[in-house]
């Protein structure tokens, strides 16, 4: 990289000095990529297809503006790097090779890959790329960073004004401050709510990853069940629980008997803070661009219980790691914390995933839509001077192709819920339209889901016979393209 290349990075905040000066020294430029999403998004699936493309570039296939990927196997070595463990590819390929989805990701874990790009000018660059894969779960605790216990505990009375949150309030109000069990006990209850509702994030995240996968999934009464042994909180390394739930404003108030309780409570959420959400929240936030994932598919056949829950996680993380548009001296303050150490989310790609579950241009076009409508408020509210937003469907991975008897439609392997364990047969359907636009209420909403409005069927990745195809993508490679690409 030219000497003026490097000092327009510094001055203009994309890059701190440290790391060019970093990247002097060590003959490569590192990109950081922050990769989200609630659970089941396909984060995974995405970092699977994405690797196997660079590992194996093919011009051809997959094209990235001209550029020429090669694959440094052998120049990161070690199970683990930043003090966080490998991506394991080589199992998540593994499930992909037989027409299997990965499983669930359960702790976080990074991606890395040594690269050298040649673009279409001849000129070489030595990159690494680090990506982080972090469990869907934990989305739901970004709105933590940068809040205070008092101030989560608003937030929280804000964005779940519903009559189970409201419940929950009345079970607090009623136990009163002298034993916390009965809080606990009814907080359980409520997350229980949730998950019945389809909520795909509650919070604190530790909840639903302490307990297994099987129940994870079960009914709601057995995942009410499970949570009774897990802490709201997390477990220190020394055996030590440290807990907490949301305490209504009123708690708070001077001369209140709660605030014995709050400190205990402000001691544990600080500590999980600490602990959990700020080493992953800070770390993605140095990232230089951010993918969102969502599936909109999903939530259209979850219903606005899912949907209200996404909006309100997606928010709270997108502001949490993104700058914001703020006054003349914080901007500044950002672009010296810029040129000096931090590097800063530089671009924003929503990715509405699963988009080859969906037959047609028209359709794939209102994913778009349905995700800015979605999630436009929050990349409306970041600093669009420092940072670029995007949204655009995507397939990491196809599980369908087009109709081959002239029929409108996809064709694609669909498991037999009669043989859950038999091999997916190949099928034709004809999936329905995606709306422009959300329903407009509740009561639509579950009307359209029960007379089967969204039908989107689950196919399973179809990977060539002889397992040596790369995946089939679509617009995979126009998010790596970007991936790769400086941001100016």
């Amino acid at each position: 990289m030219s000497f003026w290349s490097s000092t327009k990075d510094v001055l203009s905040g994309r890059r701190p000095v440290g790391a060019v000066l970093g990247a002097a020294v060590k003959g490569y430029r590192t990109i950081r990529v922050a990769v989200m999403g609630s659970k089941a998004s396909g984060k995974t699936v995405f970092l699977t297809a994405l690797a196997s493309h660079l590992q194996d570039h093919r011009p051809t296939e997959f094209p990235l503006g001209g550029r020429i990927v090669t694959w440094d196997r052998d120049a990161i070595s070690g199970e683990t790097l930043h003090g966080l463990p490998r991506f394991s590819y080589e199992e998540a390929r593994a499930f992909l090779a037989r027409g299997e989805w990965p499983a669930k990701t359960t702790a976080t874990s990074i991606l890395a890959l040594r690269l050298l790009i040649e673009d279409k000018t001849g000129r070489q660059e030595n990159v690494q790329l680090e990506v982080v894969d972090i469990p869907g779960e934990r989305i739901a605790d970004f709105a933590m960073k940068g809040r205070s216990y008092r101030s989560w505990c608003r937030w929280m009375q804000r964005e779940s004004a519903t009559p189970a949150y409201t419940a929950y309030v009345d079970a607090v109000k009623k136990a009163g401050p002298d034993d916390a069990e009965p809080l606990f006990a009814a907080y359980r209850d409520f997350l229980a709510q949730e998950y019945v509702n389809g909520a795909p994030c509650i919070t604190p995240s530790a909840v639903k990853l302490g307990i297994d996968g099987e129940k994870r999934g079960g009914s709601p009464a057995a995942f009410r069940a499970a949570i009774d042994s897990v802490p709201v909180g997390f477990t220190d390394g020394k055996g030590r629980v440290w807990d907490f739930v949301p305490l209504p404003e009123s708690c708070f108030e001077k001369g209140s008997p709660w605030h014995g309780l709050i400190k205990r409570f402000a001691r544990g959420y600080d500590r999980y803070v600490a602990t959990v959400v700020r080493p992953i929240a800070d770390w993605m936030a140095g990232a230089e661009k951010l993918f969102y994932l969502v599936d909109m598919l999903s939530l259209l056949q979850q219903g606005a219980k899912a949907c209200d829950s996404e909006r309100q996680y997606g928010e709270a993380a997108i502001g949490a790691l993104c700058p914001r548009r703020g006054s003349a001296l914080r901007r500044l303050g950002r672009w010296a914390s810029g040129v000096l150490w931090q590097t800063r989310i530089r671009a924003v790609y929503v990715v509405t995933t699963k988009a080859d579950c969906v037959w047609s241009r028209t359709n794939r076009d209102n994913l778009v839509l349905l995700a800015d409508a979605l999630l436009g408020r929050a990349l409306r509210c970041v600093d669009r001077t420092r940072v670029s937003t995007c949204i655009l469907p995507c397939a990491a991975v196809c599980s369908t192709k087009e109709r081959t008897d002239g029929q409108p439609g996809l064709q694609g392997p669909i498991p037999d819920p009669a043989q859950p364990d038999a091999r997916p047969a190949l099928k034709k359907w004809r999936p329905s339209d995606v709306p422009a636009v959300w329903p407009r209420s509740s009561e639509e909403w579950e009307a359209a889901i029960a007379d089967g409005t969204f039908n989107y069927p689950f196919a399973f990745p179809w990977f060539d016979a002889a397992q040596i195809c790369l995946p089939r993508q679509l617009n995979l490679d126009i998010l790596a393209e970007a991936l790769l690409a400086r941001e100016d």
